[in-house]
């Protein structure tokens, strides 16, 4: 040990010595003092803004704390809480963000709007870390304590709820929010507003495969964020216009379109905006039928998703690579990543991951012959699509099954799930006919006739 090193290790410890030696009280005044000097540093407000929180805490913890200071420190905490959230949220340590939104949502001094903010954050950030069974919950409390907030702010904290909302799949509640919300960004709120409520909105069409409606809402918050030159807006409006493109097939439309996205977010060093495109094209790869290319985009997907600490976004990619390595013939360690993604979406408590998930994996057994652990896959996959609204996922999930009636001749299994499935494509204003079912059902029947021959043809040879 070097003597700078030595000394400062020594210091450190005089330093702690002697803050133990001092009476509470006097402890509660040097964390007052400590508060009040930091203050004076207008300039590292930011880097000191945890600094400040914890001063005013500890001060606060001392029941001998003179009012005059009490009062002060009482009221100054919430602001600094609120700093220090915002800093840990800019630096993607989200576990730090939930820990101090978490004081800031129950501290006795915080507004109505601070309480609201926090609580809304706070379930942005659960959704974040991967804990999506939380977020609702805070979310619905952030949305009471806004109702006497004025329209603008009220706007804005509904449309950051919609879209929080819309990330796990509950549309029903981005619907109703969306639609509350409207008015009031009309009245009150500003373009980023408009343009963030209209995003949100239209992803939750897209959910329920409102293809027209979800291009009509991106075109109209295009329009505003270009009259308000916004430019991260505007990318962010291009990004889910890429991926609209991709749901409608029009592949070479969402490569192009989020090509640019990625090159522009990368400029802006917009790590966020680039995660999520960087995915999404990698997504069109698979669908292009380019499959190493769709690995390639979706492991730097993955990576990013790790640097920004978005549990989230790095589920969406593995269940996306995992189509990537399985189409690649790599089905083994398809499986292998295919059931680590089905648990975490399981931990996170995402049904709309599980359903996907899930029935992925379903497949995978299915194509391989293991027909009982297909089924129980399938299940799952069925009542997690139905838990999460995903109707879209329970007719396919139904069409699976149908499909495993077939293969493994169970004609009741097939016949059942073919009617639920038509039931719920009449719902969607749709029909069986028209979807992948007819196809599917050509294969399948000629893969089982298949194993009828063969099966035959082993008897006989046993016979002989």
């Amino acid at each position: 040990m070097g003597a700078d090193t030595a000394y400062q290790f020594s210091h450190a410890l005089l330093r702690e010595a002697a803050y133990q030696l001092q009476l509470p009280s006097s402890r509660a005044l040097l964390h007052a003092a400590a508060h009040d000097l930091l203050l004076e540093e207008p300039e590292f407000r930011d880097a000191l803004a945890f600094d400040l929180a914890e001063h005013a805490r500890l001060a606060l913890a001392d029941p001998e704390l003179p009012e005059h200071l009490r009062s002060r420190l009482r009221l100054a905490e919430p602001r600094h809480l609120a700093n220090a959230a915002a800093v840990a949220r800019r630096d993607f340590r989200n576990a730090d963000a939930k820990a101090l939104l978490l004081r800031l949502s129950s501290h006795e001094a915080a507004s109505p709007r601070q309480r609201a903010d926090a609580l809304v954050k706070l379930g942005i950030t659960c959704i974040t870390l991967g804990q999506n069974d939380q977020a609702p919950a805070y979310i619905r409390q952030g949305i009471q304590w806004s109702e006497s907030e004025p329209l603008g702010v009220r706007a804005g904290m509904l449309v950051e709820a919609a879209t929080a909302l819309g990330v796990i799949h509950r549309i029903e509640d981005v619907e109703t929010i969306c639609a509350q919300a409207a008015p009031l960004a009309e009245a009150g709120g500003g373009l980023d507003v408009q343009v963030d409520l209209l995003i949100a909105w239209s992803i939750a069409r897209q959910q329920q495969q409102q293809w027209q409606s979800a291009g009509e809402m991106l075109q109209r918050a295009l329009t505003i964020a270009q009259e308000g030159h916004d430019p991260k807006r505007i990318l962010a409006v291009r990004s889910n216009l890429g991926i609209l493109a991709m749901h409608l097939g029009q592949n070479a439309e969402a490569e192009r379109i989020l090509q640019e996205v990625i090159k522009e977010a990368s400029a802006a060093h917009d790590l966020s905006l680039l995660c999520t495109a960087t995915g999404n094209l990698g997504n069109v790869r698979n669908k292009q039928r380019r499959y190493e290319e769709g690995r390639l985009l979706l492991l730097q997907g993955i990576e990013l998703a790790q640097q920004l600490g978005d549990r989230r976004r790095e589920l969406v990619h593995l269940g996306n690579l995992v189509t990537s390595v399985k189409q690649l013939g790599e089905r083994r360690q398809g499986r292998v990543l295919g059931a680590e993604a089905l648990n975490r979406a399981r931990e996170a408590g995402n049904l709309h991951s599980v359903a996907i998930n899930a029935g992925n994996l379903a497949v995978s057994l299915h194509e391989e012959h293991y027909y009982d652990e297909a089924f129980g896959y399938y299940l799952e996959a069925l009542n997690a699509a139905k838990g999460c609204g995903a109707l879209s996922l329970v007719a396919l999930w139904q069409i699976h099954l149908s499909l495993l009636g077939t293969l493994s001749s169970d004609h009741e299994l097939e016949q059942h799930y073919r009617e639920l499935a038509r039931q719920t494509y009449h719902s969607l204003g749709q029909k069986l006919e028209d979807s992948i079912y007819p196809e599917a059902y050509r294969s399948t029947l000629a893969e089982r006739q298949l194993i009828d021959e063969i099966e035959s043809s082993l008897r006989g040879q046993r016979e002989t």
